[in-house]
């Protein structure tokens, strides 16, 4: 289960050898490592920031570029070893984790104590018998912690000390890769004193942890060359997004955004160098993955909020650069003072204070769309504030928040990406009939309530089996469209349905009470259809419920003996109140069964209800509901002509 498959990767210059381990491993790996959090990170204390430390590296450039720009520092030395990851000591690293985190010992000395197997591409198998395998999940928080001891010795003489301590447990520093960079006035001396270190020496400034350290001048050569290469991959990734828009905006949302987050909360002053970021957001992706659609300015705005204001967070950053870097110098401000001082003990409330920080943030982020979003609904028509109120519901942007995997039944392809798109902010969509087989005008509102083709009735049955489907997983005596008791005299309200034939969509024993048979009736509407047109979201979702609790509230209590709960949605996501209470209800027992965080399968069941509300709604606009082909006469009597057998 060690074993691990060597992946090269291009470094610019050199190749990164990265380990591809087992994925029981990995779980594993990432298990422990969550669990032992916090032990990594008081045993590694708080000048080892790769050991997991919220906001590690920001708190080390903001420390680093207060120590370089004070008055009485003379020079920075960034250090660099060769290859550190494999050339780590093991029996050393083995030791000291050891001693320093004994919760993480056995587990390290199980995968490291005998030289691990790294398998080649191709053929052939490397025994690797020294450092850790980058690649395994461990990798850095076992570094971070097998290293710990040497961060202690150089407090002070770093140069010497780490040529003199750092080989013993495998640390080699390479000169070659160093870098001093000195003030301006003292560069002549620095010459002099590291004439025989093969130490770079420079005046300009040295790229540090993603960010820059040094002259204003060489920051804005740095910062530009960065963007533009920032530039290329956003071009890419535009390209991409033509063809596979969810996949494009996914990553742009998980990981791409990411660079500029990090560049932006590092880096003061660079708001005027994001520009072209923006214009190629604005101008390309945006329509990339919108089929097409140019955004006006104000619709910019609105998509740059996250989604659940109805965004697409898709951020503009040059409004935001400036922002960033502050709410980061807030965070890390007391991290950054311990780097300052040194202080090597790690201090646990420092860990939880940047958390509260970070939510303290958050706040102020959050106060700041609101501003943002209630001068746009000003302005908005009230379509667009009806579309901007169904895009705010629970679990209405979950299909743009999601992940795409396609074992899950969560991809989609362009075109349904596009159409859900555009449906969500009642944009114009392309390639629609004018009229409907019907013969009334074609639109986006009159396919959603059209009963030509059966869509109407596909989208209810999806909805009704998905969460018979789930109620299946935790209760006994599920039943698709259950039959009601017949009526023999009973006396129910005026409203109440009492055919014989009546059915209900689903029902369970076990889920309100133990024993008792609980029925639910699902409804979707549409509220953009004339009845709802002139009601509120809340007044929709009511209305509906009301309408059936009041057709059969009373004849499931009296007959039945049980209860009754209707599950109205609307196509364009949100759920009543009465359907939300299921769904939470539905969660906990799942949750309970699984031994699963039941926030986590709230967020799964209204992910799976969202998309197929999704899939519903596309197919009710761009499914086929007649045929288009000439009526052919079939005649099968002829079957027996077809099937007669040659007499030889």
């Amino acid at each position: 289960m060690v074993k691990q498959v060597l992946i090269p990767l291009n470094k610019n210059p050199g190749v990164r050898p990265i380990g591809v381990g087992e994925v029981l491993r990995r779980i594993i790996g990432k298990s422990i490592t969550s669990v032992l959090q916090e032990d990594i990170i008081e045993s590694a204390g708080s000048l080892q920031l790769c050991a997991g430390q919220p906001a590690g590296c920001e708190a080390a450039v903001t420390a680093t570029r207060k120590l370089f720009e004070e008055e009485e520092s003379d020079a920075l030395l960034l250090v660099d070893a060769t290859n550190a990851f494999n050339s780590l000591n093991r029996e050393a690293m083995l030791n000291n984790i050891k001693s320093i985190c004994p919760a993480l010992s056995t587990y390290v000395y199980n995968c490291y104590c005998t030289p691990s197997r790294l398998l080649i591409m191709g053929g052939g198998e490397i025994a690797s018998a020294e450092g850790t395998t980058q690649g395994d999940p461990l990798a850095m928080p076992v570094y971070a912690v097998g290293i710990t001891p040497l961060m202690t010795i150089i407090k002070k003489e770093a140069l010497g000390k780490t040529s003199k301590f750092g080989p013993k447990l495998g640390y080699n520093p390479n000169p070659s890769k160093s870098w001093l960079v000195v003030k301006p006035e003292l560069y002549n001396e620095a010459k002099q004193i590291f004439e025989n270190t093969r130490i770079n020496i420079t005046v300009k400034g040295r790229a540090y942890l993603g960010s820059f350290i040094g002259t204003n001048e060489e920051k804005e050569l740095t910062v530009t060359k960065k963007i533009q290469s920032l530039k290329e991959e956003l071009l890419r990734l535009c390209q991409i997004a033509r063809s596979e828009p969810q996949a494009a905006y996914c990553g742009f949302i998980t990981g791409f955004k990411n660079k500029f987050m990090y560049l932006m909360r590092t880096t003061p002053g660079i708001k005027q160098y994001l520009k072209p970021i923006d214009e190629i957001l604005t101008n390309d992706f945006l329509p990339a993955i919108s089929d097409g659609h140019t955004l006006s300015e104000s619709g910019r705005l609105l998509v740059s909020l996250p989604t659940r204001y109805g965004g697409l967070a898709i951020p503009i950053l040059k409004d935001i650069a400036d922002k960033e870097f502050e709410f980061s110098q807030y965070i890390t401000s007391n991290i950054a003072q311990r780097i300052i001082d040194q202080e090597t003990k790690s201090d646990m409330s420092q860990i939880h204070q940047v958390k509260t920080r970070k939510f303290e943030c958050s706040i102020k982020r959050d106060t700041s769309y609101k501003e943002i979003l209630e001068k746009l609904r000003r302005d908005m028509t009230p379509e667009k504030l009806r579309a901007n109120d169904f895009a705010q519901l629970k679990g209405s942007s979950s299909w743009l928040t999601s992940i795409p995997l396609k074992e899950d039944n969560l991809l989609l392809n362009k075109r349904e990406f596009f159409d859900g798109m555009l449906f969500r902010y009642r944009l114009p969509i392309k390639f629609l009939p004018s009229t409907c087989v019907c013969g009334l005008k074609f639109d986006v509102d009159h396919a959603m309530t059209c009963k030509k083709g059966g869509f109407i009735s596909c989208r209810h049955d999806e909805i009704r089996d998905m969460l018979a489907k789930m109620l299946d997983e935790v209760c006994r005596d599920v039943e698709i469209e259950p039959a009601l008791l017949p009526l023999t005299g009973e006396t129910l309200i005026k409203t109440s349905n009492i055919t014989n034939e009546a059915r209900l969509d689903f029902s369970a024993r076990d889920f309100w009470n133990r024993g008792e048979r609980a029925f639910f009736d699902v409804r979707v509407v549409n509220p953009f259809a004339q009845r709802h047109k002139q009601q509120k979201l809340e007044s929709v979702l009511k209305n509906n419920e009301r309408e059936k609790k009041t057709a059969y509230n009373s004849r499931v209590i009296i007959i039945e003996h049980g209860s009754f709960a209707p599950v109205v949605m609307t196509n364009y996501g949100g759920i009543g109140r009465e359907g939300e209470h299921f769904v939470k209800t539905l969660a906990k027992k799942l949750a309970t069964k699984k031994n699963i965080v039941e926030c986590k399968i709230v967020s799964f069941i209204r992910t799976k209800l969202c998309f197929a509300l999704l899939r519903a709604s596309l197919l009710c606009l761009r499914g086929t509901r007649v045929l288009n082909v000439k009526k052919l006469n079939i005649d099968l009597n002829e079957i027996e002509l077809v099937n007669v057998q040659p007499n030889y």
